[in-house]
Parts: structure tokens; sequence; C-alpha cells
């Protein structure tokens, strides 16, 4: 039975420390992101406690005031949560909005080789003002029809040895239907998304950023829609990652907004 590595990444205030207490995932083979090109992506600091640790994830805003990201990004004593954007470059962010609300799915569970229902919803304490380089992404539709090739994207470590990279990554990605990812793992069922081309060393996520998104093109209106949640992998080199379902979380996803009004 194949077995999956979670991996944080915890900042200190002098250093960077790799731990194992989440799925942090980063980007593989990929290409410096372009300016505006994913004006959805959000940077997240997480403060936990006792010792305020500082950890790194990533999200997608899916409105003005709501984050969507990995449920085990959100493990642990939570004490503060700053997502910041503006910049494609991790130093460089101009803007900081705190998270006042927090909801990680009911039944989030993790097993030594898969991780259950690997969502959650933040909440923003004031809306974020749109530009052509900040802005949300709408959720995919159940049946709705998409391109085979997606992106995924993200900051961080670009190879099993590799370090990570404060300018945002980016790779394209095909889909990959259940059954052959059954094949692979028969830990992924429904509720996730497998992506990459199971070529040793190919594009795929990495330690540094779960949370982060997987987007495809809709075949019925042509924009980009999130599609996935990265949520975890094994090596980095097997050319693969798995991604929570946005289309199987979406109904919970919009109870949690309307119950944080």
């Amino acid at each position: 039975m194949k077995m999956f590595i979670r991996i944080c990444y915890l900042v200190l205030a002098l250093a960077a420390l790799e731990c194992q207490s989440a799925s942090i995932r980063h980007i593989v083979g990929g290409s410096n992101a372009t300016e505006c090109e994913f004006p959805n992506i959000v940077f997240l600091d997480i403060i936990k406690g006792p010792l305020m640790d500082l950890f790194q994830c990533s999200g997608s805003l899916i409105d003005n005031r709501h984050i969507l990201t990995a449920a085990h990004c959100l493990e642990g004593d939570i004490l503060k949560i700053s997502a910041w954007f503006g910049s494609l470059h991790t130093y460089e962010m101009s803007h900081e909005k705190i998270v006042s609300n927090f909801s990680v799915h009911e039944d989030y569970k993790e097993t030594n080789t898969t991780i259950f229902n690997d969502v959650a919803v933040l909440k923003l304490s004031e809306p974020v003002h749109f530009n052509a380089c900040l802005k949300s992404i709408r959720m995919a539709d159940a049946g709705e029809e998409l391109s085979k090739d997606c992106v995924i994207a993200g900051w961080g470590k670009t190879g099993e040895h590799l370090g990570a990279s404060p300018y945002l990554q980016r790779a394209d990605v095909p889909q990959q239907t259940p059954e052959k990812c059954a094949k692979i793992d028969s830990n992924i069922i429904k509720q996730h998304i497998c992506v990459g081309t199971f070529i040793k060393g190919d594009k795929s996520t990495c330690q540094g950023d779960s949370g982060g998104p997987l987007t495809c093109t809709s075949q019925e209106t042509g924009e980009k829609v999130l599609v996935g949640v990265v949520s975890y992998g094994w090596t980095c080199t097997e050319g693969l990652a798995v991604f929570a379902r946005v289309t199987y979380f979406k109904t919970w996803i919009e109870q949690q907004i309307q119950n944080m009004q």
C-alpha cells in the first residue's frame, strides 16, 4: 500500500524548518507565472500555538470575503491567519487581510495512506477590492465540461531535493480518469482528483503549498474555473498529485459561506 508523505513548512524568525505535520505541496517542473495569470491565488501565513509557530499554505479567492483552502492547513491551535495578495513574489506582497473566521470540514480525516474531506473555508475580516490582477474564481459546476489539460500553481520547493521558490510557479498538467488513478493508488476515490502524466520526474506538486488551486478551462464558457484544492502527494517524483474535488464539496462550501454571514 503506497504511503503518502506529510510535510509542512514551519517558518521561524531566522530560518525555515521542515517538519512532518501537514501535507504542504508545491510545483515541480514549472515555470514562472506571468503577471495577473492567477488573480485568485492567495498566500496564507498561519500562526499556531503554543509557540506561535508560522506555517504557510495557499488558497483561492472564491468571492471577495472567502478563501478555499485545505483542511489539513488548519490542524492544531490556530492563533492567527493572514491572507496576502498583490505580488507574484512572497517577499513583495503589498496587501494583507486578516481571517476573522474559518470552517474545517467536519469529516476531515487523515490515515496513513490518504486524506479525506480535505477542504476548509476562510472568511476575511473585510472584503477584498478587486482589480484586473486580484479577483475571485468561479468554482466548477457538477457535470460541467472541462479541458483535460489544467494548471497547477504555487510557491515553494521545485523538486524533491531542491529549495522553495519565492516566485509563483505554474505548470500545465493533465487530469486523469478515476479508473486510471485507482490503478495507481486505490485510496483515490470520487472526492479526489489526480493529475499528472505518471511519468517519473514530470510536473507535479511538492513540499511547500497545500491548499492551492487546480484550475481548468470551461468548455462551455471559456473561463478558468476552480476544480481542485492541493491535498497530498508522495515524494514529488511520481508525476502525480492528488486534489480535493471542488464539485464534490461545492454544496458544503456554499453552506459554510452562508453560515458565516
